[in-house]
């Protein structure tokens, strides 16, 4: 019995030593495999071929991955010792580098004008619309309601009707105009007004008699910043006057001649219904047969305007949903 023992403890200290030293291989080479497997580059950022994985991408937006891109690589000594090449187009889960598409209705960006002097300043380039001065409108436009009806009152410097025989003197001015924004940077307006002033003999005190002044012309207007707040124009226009009052001589005058309107002023929409309007025109008007001389009368006139729409309006980018356009 003891010798059947001794026998087989020398057949299993063969096969333990056996086990032990397999047992040691496989723990080496499960290290060393593990050491291989590690990225060399571990901690930097993944490059995708062809690019990043459907999880990763945008419905509204392009990845630029058709051809390779030089994305700063070449400087960053980690993705050096990495051996990553650095036209190889890149892909940085965090930070994905996009191009937003533009909708084909927006139009080009305005450019940000900083300097190139004083009218530079005053007239940036605009993008079709507006120009990036006087708080442009995003959301809105004046052509949302093109249409407008304004009641004016102010003053008027009237000029001599009849040099060395009747004087003019200044007085009120008012009226209304109808107008319609045909563009972002253009409109045409009708004006009538009326005005009742004294005339008097050069070198007298106390008014000779009353002259009535009846205006109505059709004008161009020219908003040199587009669709914005504050809505700075020119005016042009052309159209007649018609005078009466009595002359030093005891007759009556009664003259009908053209008028040419010119000038310019300021608009500013107070909301999508008025707007506020002040302007400085002078009404030239034309010498006549009667004998009424050529006058500059000067005007400066306040205004309210109420705006009316026609047809769909139009919502401009950045689309709100939950904002109500007007």
């Amino acid at each position: 019995m003891p010798r059947a023992q001794a026998t087989k403890r020398s057949t299993i200290a063969p096969l333990r030593r056996s086990a032990a030293l397999t047992a040691a291989v496989v723990l080496l080479a499960l290290a060393g495999w593990s050491l291989v497997a590690e990225p060399a580059h571990a901690g930097q950022p993944t490059r995708f071929v062809d690019g990043p994985p459907s999880a990763f991408r945008d419905d509204d937006a392009t990845v630029g991955t058709d051809a390779p891109q030089d994305l700063g690589l070449a400087a960053d000594p980690a993705a050096k010792a990495a051996g990553m090449p650095s036209d190889a187009p890149l892909y940085l889960p965090g930070e994905p580098q996009l191009t937003e598409e533009q909708p084909d209705w927006a139009g080009p960006a305005c450019e940000d004008q900083t300097g190139g002097g004083f009218w530079r300043r005053l007239l940036p380039p605009s993008n079709g619309r507006y120009r990036p001065i006087g708080n442009p409108l995003l959301r809105e436009s004046w052509l949302n309601r093109p249409l407008y009806f304004g009641l004016l009152s102010g003053g008027i410097f009237n000029s001599n009707p009849i040099n060395n025989h009747v004087d003019g003197t200044p007085s009120y001015l008012f009226g209304f105009r109808l107008g319609w924004d045909v563009d972002y940077f253009w409109g045409v307006e009708t004006r009538v007004a009326y005005s009742v002033s004294g005339v008097e003999m050069p070198g007298q005190v106390g008014t000779l008699s009353n002259m009535r002044s009846i205006y109505w012309d059709t004008d161009l207007l020219w908003y040199p910043w587009g669709d914005t707040q504050w809505r700075p124009f020119f005016l042009l226009g052309l159209g007649l006057v018609d005078y009466k009052f009595v002359a030093d001589t005891g007759y009556q005058v009664h003259q009908t001649t053209f008028e040419t309107p010119f000038g310019g002023g300021l608009k500013y929409r107070h909301n999508a219904r008025w707007t506020f309007r002040f302007d400085v025109l002078d009404n030239f008007t034309f010498a006549s047969g009667g004998g009424i001389n050529a006058m500059n009368n000067v005007s400066v006139l306040a205004t309210i305007e109420a705006h009316f729409g026609i047809g769909p309006k139009r919502s401009y980018w950045p689309w709100n949903p939950s904002r109500s356009y007007h």
